[in-house]
């Protein structure tokens, strides 16, 4: 006899769902503002640097742009690797999650598949629109909430707090 699942979801993913997903992701997980700030301060210091030294401040201006340009290149790239990222895993839908009552299992359209303990997820994260399940420090289980049901939401909420994890709740 085989274990049923306690909760089913199949899931075919928006591109809204990844951006949000991909927004919370850069800004609060990974904390890129903190990036961004760091390089244009460093350039700036660079560039004073210069200037002083060299007796011309034309250096601090360009060391600045080149910050500025640095976090420009940052956000753009960024940007270009989520469009990469959810162009790919939207061809691998509907995604199924099932939910048993010590771990998930995933399978996609793309013959993907696995499995993860509950005691071996790295957080479980909400935000006003989803719960992100993360697997690990860089890939999620995204469940929107339009299509969780009350019980479901309930079991999430539950898992992150037996289990420990932060639940971040964070919207743009």
């Amino acid at each position: 006899m085989t274990e049923q699942p306690l909760y089913r979801l199949e899931l075919t993913y928006t591109s809204d769902d990844y951006k949000t997903y991909f927004w919370f992701y850069k800004w609060v997980l990974r904390k890129t503002q903190i990036r961004l700030v760091f390089y244009l301060l460093l350039s700036a210091v660079l560039g004073a640097l210069c200037s002083y030294y060299m007796d011309n401040w034309i250096y601090f201006a360009v060391m600045v742009l080149v910050g500025i340009l640095l976090d420009g290149y940052t956000i753009w790239s960024q940007n270009h690797i989520d469009k990469k990222v959810m162009e790919r895993e939207l061809k691998s839908m509907p995604v199924v999650y099932r939910f048993y009552p010590e771990r998930m299992d995933v399978f996609s359209s793309n013959g993907t598949q696995y499995g993860v303990k509950y005691s071996e997820l790295y957080a479980v994260c909400e935000v006003e629109t989803a719960y992100y399940i993360m697997i690990d420090k860089n890939t999620a289980a995204i469940i929107p909430k339009r299509s969780c049901p009350d019980d479901l939401k309930d079991f999430i909420n539950g898992l992150a707090s037996s289990q420990g994890r932060v639940i971040v709740r964070k919207s743009r």
